[in-house]
């Protein structure tokens, strides 16, 4: 369990994380120049952007809790399998392959519930990406064409076509942002159960002894076996 869950870190952190400071120093320098050309639409832009931002967040913590969640029943199963082959003489002897199929198929079904649930979000996430960025560019280009043509052309054509230039550069880097975001909740989600184990207190430790000479036989008295 341990090693699938630090594969599934790594592989999520490896590119992710330098895709991830990337985004956000791009989506910055960016705001700066919208703000620096046109601050009222600026700010009707980030307004916009903010509800991406928690659909963001929101699918973030859905992929997170999937990712745990599937690195769970994927250990159970796992474990399910292990079971059933490494006691296989045992299982047969005791006519228990139907109670292992079923204990398997069941753990197949959950996770197959999980991952039906993240594909719902990731469709709603998506979607509402793409009105958002529409949405945007709509907002921009009317608020800066009022501004452009109005009794006081606070705007001029040439800085509304820049400012339309480093919106779309924004709105990309943000939409790489929301997906490198919720890549790092995934991997933070299969790490839960590292970071938890790291930090479990060690379990006090007895005295044993070593017993010398041992002769006769070994017994168990009261010792039952179920399945």
């Amino acid at each position: 369990r341990l090693s699938s869950d630090c594969q599934t870190v790594f592989t999520c952190m490896d590119d992710a994380l330098n895709f991830l400071l990337r985004s956000v120093i791009t989506v910055s320098f960016g705001f700066a120049a919208l703000a620096r050309i046109s601050f009222r639409v600026t700010a009707a832009v980030s307004l916009v952007l903010a509800v991406l931002v928690v659909c963001t967040e929101w699918y973030g913590q859905v992929n997170r809790r999937a990712a745990r969640q599937t690195q769970d029943k994927l250990a159970e199963l796992n474990r399910i399998a292990d079971e059933g082959f490494g006691l296989l003489h045992t299982v047969r002897g005791l006519d228990a392959e139907n109670i292992h199929a079923r204990m398997y198929q069941a753990q197949n079904s959950q996770i197959y519930d999980i991952q039906r649930e993240r594909g719902v979000a990731l469709g709603i996430f998506n979607a509402t990406n793409g009105f958002l960025t529409t949405f945007v560019r709509v907002v921009a280009l009317v608020l800066g064409g009022v501004l452009t043509m109005g009794p006081q052309a606070r705007l001029s054509g040439e800085l509304l076509a820049e400012y339309i230039l480093y919106l779309d550069m924004v709105v990309e880097s943000a939409l790489d942002l929301a997906d490198e975001w919720s890549a790092a909740m995934e991997a933070f989600g299969s790490a839960e159960r590292v970071v938890s184990i790291a930090v479990e207190p060690s379990p006090p430790r007895r005295g044993t002894s070593k017993l010398q000479h041992v002769y006769g036989e070994l017994r168990f008295d009261h010792v039952t076996f179920a399945y």
